[in-house]
């Protein structure tokens, strides 16, 4: 009786002892995961920092002066395909009106004119 007792009492003390170890690794483990995560954290904040001057830089005027009069300076003519076509206001609502007017079918079928609308909160 005694030492079957006194092996519950070891096995529980070990149990105990196990999952305060446990624990313990645990929150160091936390810990210096968190210490990465901030090393990151603060790189990516550098690399943030280091772009928004090159952006500041490159598009000041002092800087496009430079690029636009130097004597090295290559321009060429865009190829049909780099070639960007902007269309005005008058076309898109044209664009728009006859996009409703094919998929009215669609819309009374499902329904997609009954959608919710998101509003933004102003704090």
């Amino acid at each position: 009786m005694r030492a079957s007792r006194f092996l519950l009492i070891i096995f529980i003390v070990t149990a105990i002892a196990l999952l305060y170890v446990h624990q313990q690794s645990r929150i160091f483990d936390l810990a210096y995961s968190s210490g990465k995560k901030q090393a990151v954290m603060k790189e990516l904040l550098d690399t943030n920092n280091i772009l928004r001057y090159n952006l500041n830089v490159i598009s000041s005027l002092s800087y496009l002066d430079k690029k636009l009069f130097s004597k090295d300076a290559d321009f060429e003519m865009p190829n049909g395909e780099q070639l960007v076509r902007l269309t005005s206001a008058q076309e898109q609502i044209g664009l728009t009106q006859e996009l409703k007017k094919r998929n009215n079918l669609l819309a009374i079928l499902f329904g997609t004119e009954k959608q919710a609308q998101a509003q933004t909160l102003n704090r």
